[in-house]
Parts: C-alpha cells; sequence; structure tokens
C-alpha cells in the first residue's frame, strides 16, 4: 500500500474504525502490541489512524501472558488446556 500510494499521489486512505467483533479490550492490547511494529503503514503516512472502536456493549480485559521461549509458551498452553478440561 505503501508503494501504491507514493505511485499514486492522489490516492485517498479509506480507514474502517469500527469493529464489531471484539471487545475494546482486546482491541487496545492488540494495538499496544501492534504500534511497536516500525513498519506499520500509519507510521509513514501523515494523519493515518488504524485505533480501532468496538461496537461491543461489554468490555472485558484479555489476560496477557509473556513467555520467555516457544517451550515455557507451549507448557503455558498445556497447562490451561488441562486445567479447563479438569474443571
Amino acid at each position: 500500500m505503501l508503494y501504491f500510494s507514493k505511485k499514486y499521489e492522489a490516492t485517498k486512505f479509506v480507514v474502517l474504525k469500527q469493529n464489531y467483533r471484539s471487545t475494546q479490550g482486546i482491541l487496545d492490547v492488540a494495538s499496544k502490541s501492534i504500534n511497536h511494529n516500525k513498519s506499520r503503514i500509519s507510521n509513514f503516512i501523515p494523519g493515518l489512524s488504524k485505533e480501532l472502536v468496538s461496537n461491543k456493549k461489554f468490555d472485558s480485559q484479555p489476560d496477557l501472558f509473556i513467555c520467555k521461549n516457544d517451550i515455557e509458551e507451549k507448557a503455558f498452553i498445556l497447562d490451561q488446556i488441562k486445567a479447563l478440561v479438569e474443571t
């Protein structure tokens, strides 16, 4: 998209900001994670914002777990699955 907008300078971007699937909490965590991406298009096009707004009436905050490596991540997921099966 960046190449296209440079080649065709009259390009107009239309950003869809309304999200109908996720809660605002999930969108906020995703945004914080994605904002660390230096090659994100909104970093190169002035005035372009990719902040999504949830259409959901209720809001729940997701739990974020940071693992040191793939092995720790797999062990964590396995423990979560075991706990869910036991309940």
